[in-house]
């Protein structure tokens, strides 16, 4: 098992924030990636298509930075398209378009970084509230990262069904 130290002036909080934007950075290259028809290409019937994972991660970013006190940038009518629970449509006209979601994917990510940025080490380890499972909010941090990778990995899945290249090795 591999084990990662902080440097000597490296925070935890730094840390989730680097690790944050690596996600965030290779997504965007994913996301370059895509051609318009590729967004809403599926691995298998009834999958997440790039689009949706897309606006998932607008809406989810913008939740995890209300876990950290921070605001939740996504446009309302983002939740019945993106939010957890709903379904993936083949119905292209149902959604914005890619450059407008990845925007507003931005959006979230900034906000999840301000929400991070403007809090203590001692903030950062208090629980949150029982509506988020006795986390702390280094924890809620974390697991943006594992939120993301999953994601990441259905995405990879869609390209491979294309028959295109992976990635990142």
């Amino acid at each position: 098992m591999t084990t990662t130290t902080l440097g000597p002036n490296e925070t935890v909080r730094d840390a989730a924030l680097g690790m944050i934007e690596k996600m965030r950075a290779n997504g965007q290259q994913v996301y370059d990636s895509l051609s318009d028809d590729q967004w809403f290409a599926q691995a298998a019937p009834g999958t997440n298509h790039a689009m949706w994972i897309a606006g998932h991660l607008a809406t989810s970013t913008g939740y995890f930075a209300e876990m950290m006190g921070g605001s939740n940038p996504a446009p309302e009518s983002y939740h019945a398209l993106f939010d957890a629970g709903t379904e993936p449509s083949s119905d292209r006209s149902l959604y914005p378009s890619p450059a407008e979601v990845r925007a507003e994917m931005e959006k979230g990510y900034a906000a999840l970084r301000s929400a991070l940025e403007g809090l203590s080490e001692a903030e950062l380890a208090e629980p949150l509230s029982e509506d988020f499972q006795g986390f702390s909010r280094v924890e809620a941090a974390l697991l943006t990262l594992w939120h993301d990778s999953f994601h990441a990995g259905q995405i990879a899945s869609v390209r491979k069904a294309q028959g295109l290249s992976p990635l990142f090795m």
